[in-house]
């Protein structure tokens, strides 16, 4: 009986997808061509091999392969794989997979071939399906720890570069704060300000100092329909994260006021660097200490100048919560203090047949009488004895050409005294970064044991804390010199020399605290000290 010839199986046809992905550092250091490339690389490559169906492309143009996460289409793709759509991966070379050696091993070594999806990397003469020799085997993770390599090294340089021109004060920030954009021409790297939204900045820092509080501010804002920074930037087509929606609006809070309020950028002061990534494979991102910011004072147009930030600034740490149902804050709120134990002094009323009277009180005796007197002192006698005060300064400091040159005396000499500390506290950290390289030399030439250096490094490193918390209060001070000229204190105190009653913004402008002692005794200091101070007794003294 003649044998039945048997019909050969016919060739497998694997559903393959092209994979094509592109970062702005390949593109630089010319190693990839266009994403549209590679996938007219990969359908000649199929078209000239048996086999394989192109069914699908997936392209990311534009991320890093760094990482795995994040990538729209690579994600498309495993969804397809896992639906069982996909059975093959064809990719120009294993550099477009990732550069991550370790995720790339683990998609080759486990993850594609439990899914029984074979990939192909042309360029590499990379097929899962074909046999391995032992130089293949080894070739492989040569190949992926280059790529690695290649994206560790692109990493470095692009930190490098980045952390270069913040040094030179260009801003290298993805988008430009609110009240700013990004400038090109002769500005390029520098932020120019944006006219609409840098006015309602001004508007904001003007409220703020008249008293009103963070919510107040963003319920006037939401009244007049001011566009909120992210509704302004969906405008212009630039959309970004939202704080929260309040109907179909996404409405102005307190913390995006506040955020504003604390930006240095807005007094013309460029702060970067304030986060890193450790790990150029993760998105992880970790602080980085303000110590080792990149502040670059002058680098662009302020849209408030620095005194007034300082003022808001200052302002930040002060306790002026308002009462139910107020709007701003009264004009001595969080400026007044008792003068014997330094604690707030507390608003209350008090009935009289003309109606309600106010007086403020300490808040320790309210809350203990043992530990302090009551220090009362009615509202409107304050008030008058606070416009006294600021008359006879205002009279003292603009009537004569000493209050300027005592300013600058003063500020000059104080400049000089900080310097010095400066010197001496970047001196003594120095001296404690070297103490604790030389405990740790004794702990490993075995002078002293692990416990003891334990002691010794927790005792070194809150000393080091403390010193770096001087030297910035150091480094403040001395910028909140320079942010009030002797002009304009003479112009401020001008314009409060014939003032009839108490106002917020003087107050804000003029004063530091006001002391309240036990016997109704007044003590306004005022922002600018010693040399105002000095200048009214010499008045006085004259007269």
């Amino acid at each position: 009986m003649p044998k039945t010839k048997m019909p050969k199986p016919a060739a497998r046809v694997y559903r393959a997808a092209s994979y094509a992905r592109l970062s702005v550092d390949d593109e630089s250091y010319g190693t990839s061509g266009s994403v549209l490339n590679q996938h007219a690389m990969i359908r000649d490559f199929a078209d000239a091999n048996g086999g394989l169906s192109i069914v699908a492309e997936y392209s990311d143009d534009g991320f890093s392969g760094s990482t795995f996460e994040n990538r729209p289409g690579w994600g498309s793709l495993l969804a397809d794989v896992e639906a069982g759509k996909i059975d093959c991966i064809v990719v120009k070379d294993l550099s477009r997979l990732g550069r991550n050696y370790l995720d790339v091993s683990r998609y080759l070594d486990q993850v594609f071939p439990a899914l029984g999806v074979r990939v192909v990397a042309i360029t590499d003469g990379y097929d899962s399906a074909a046999e391995k020799t032992p130089a293949d085997a080894l070739m492989l993770p040569v190949k992926n720890l280059f790529n690695d390599m290649y994206c560790r090294d692109a990493s470095a340089k692009t930190k490098a570069s980045l952390s270069a021109k913040r040094r030179r004060g260009e801003f290298v920030g993805a988008f430009a704060p609110y009240g700013y954009a990004k400038g090109s021409g002769p500005d390029r790297g520098r932020l120019v300000i944006d006219p609409e939204p840098a006015g309602v900045v001004r508007g904001i820092f003007d409220a703020r100092i008249g008293g009103m509080s963070a919510a107040g501010i963003a319920a006037m804002l939401n009244e007049d329909l001011v566009p909120s920074p992210y509704e302004y930037f969906a405008a212009k087509g630039a959309a970004r994260s939202a704080n929260f929606c309040k109907g179909e609006r996404t409405a102005w809070d307190a913390r995006t006021v506040l955020r504003i309020l604390s930006n240095e950028t807005y007094a013309g002061t460029l702060v970067q660097g304030k986060t890193c990534k450790p790990d150029f494979r993760r998105k992880v991102v970790l602080p980085v200490d303000e110590s080792e910011w990149d502040r670059s004072p002058g680098a662009h147009e302020a849209i408030v100048d620095p005194a007034t930030f300082g003022l808001v600034r200052k302002l930040a740490r002060r306790d002026m919560r308002l009462s139910p149902g107020a709007k701003r804050s009264l004009p001595l709120s969080g400026f007044l203090f008792c003068a014997d134990c330094g604690a707030t002094m507390a608003r209350h009323a008090s009935r009289c047949s003309s109606g309600k009277r106010f007086y403020y009180s300490c808040e320790t005796h309210r809350k203990n009488r043992a530990e302090c007197g009551m220090h009362k002192v009615w509202e409107d006698e304050l008030s008058a004895a606070v416009m006294r005060a600021v008359h006879g300064h205002a009279l003292a400091a603009v009537d004569g050409d000493g209050a300027v040159r005592g300013a600058e005396a003063y500020r000059h000499d104080r400049r000089a005294e900080l310097a010095c500390r400066l010197e001496s506290v970047e001196g003594r950290i120095e001296h404690s970064g070297d103490l604790r390289l030389r405990m740790y030399s004794d702990y490993a030439a075995g002078v002293i044991d692990k416990a003891q250096y334990a002691e010794l490094v927790r005792a070194v490193d809150a000393r080091l804390q403390e010193l770096k918390g001087e030297k910035a209060g150091i480094e403040r001070e001395s910028a909140q010199l320079d942010d009030v000229r002797a002009e304009t204190w003479e112009q401020t105190l001008a314009r409060y020399r014939d003032a009839e009653g108490l106002e917020r913004v003087m107050v804000v402008e003029l004063i530091d605290r006001v002391l309240v002692g036990e016997g109704g005794d007044i003590e306004v200091v005022f922002r600018f000290g010693d040399p105002v101070a000095a200048c009214a007794s010499k008045q006085e003294g004259v007269a």
